[in-house]
C-alpha cells in the first residue's frame, strides 16, 4: 500500500481551507464594520454628554423666571435658550455676589445655547464670546412646562440628536433626552 494523499484529496483539503478563511475573513470584516459603527456611535454620544454637561452645569445656576425658550425654526425642530447666571466678581470662591439683603446679583448679560444649523454645532454665546460644546447635531429641543406638561415647574428638558456619515457612506445617528432641574 502506498502513503500519501491523492491529488484529489490535496485539493478537497484546498478548497476546504479556503472556504474556512473565506468565512474567517468576512467574520473579520464584519466585526470591524460593527466596531466602527459602534466607535462612531459613541463618538456621537460623548459630544452630546459633553454638551449636556455644560448645559447642566450651567442652567442649575441660572434664575429660572429669566429663561425663555425660542422655537427658531418648526421646519428643523431646532430651538435656542437664553438664560442669565449669578454675577460672580470672585469666580475662584464659586459664590454668587450678594446685595445687601442677601439677594443674589444677576450677571446683566445673558448667556445663549443655539444651534448652528450651518455647521451643525451647538453653540453657548455669552457676549461676542462663543463657545461651541458639541458638533454633528441635527437638532436641539427644549421644552419647559409651557410645551410640555409632565415637567415640574423649574424643570427644562433638553432633547439632542447628532448623525454622522462614515467612510462607508453609513449615516449613523444617536439622541439624548435629559432634565434639567433650575435650582434658581
Amino acid at each position: 500500500m502506498k502513503k500519501g494523499l491523492t491529488l484529489i484529496e490535496v485539493f478537497v483539503v484546498g478548497l476546504l481551507a479556503s472556504l474556512l478563511a473565506g468565512m474567517l475573513v468576512l467574520a473579520l470584516l464584519q466585526m470591524n464594520q460593527i466596531l466602527s459603527q459602534k466607535n462612531i456611535q459613541s463618538g456621537l454620544q460623548a459630544d452630546i454628554q459633553t454638551a449636556l454637561d455644560a448645559m447642566t452645569k450651567d442652567l442649575r445656576q441660572a434664575d429660572f423666571a429669566n429663561i425663555s425658550i425660542t422655537v427658531d425654526s418648526p421646519l428643523t425642530n431646532t430651538d435656542s435658550l437664553r438664560y442669565f447666571l449669578p454675577q460672580d466678581t470672585t469666580p475662584l470662591d464659586g459664590v454668587a455676589d450678594l446685595d445687601g439683603n442677601m439677594n443674589i446679583i444677576w450677571d446683566s448679560t445673558s448667556r445663549l445655547f443655539t444651534y448652528n444649523l450651518a455647521n451643525g454645532t451647538l453653540e453657548r454665546q455669552y457676549g461676542s464670546e462663543v463657545d461651541v460644546l458639541a458638533s454633528n447635531l441635527t437638532r436641539i429641543q427644549f421644552f419647559d412646562r409651557n410645551r410640555d406638561a409632565s415637567l415640574h415647574s423649574k424643570e427644562i428638558k433638553v432633547i439632542i440628536e447628532a448623525s454622522k456619515i462614515a467612510l462607508n457612506q453609513r449615516s449613523y445617528a444617536v439622541n439624548s433626552t435629559t432634565i434639567i432641574g433650575v435650582r434658581n
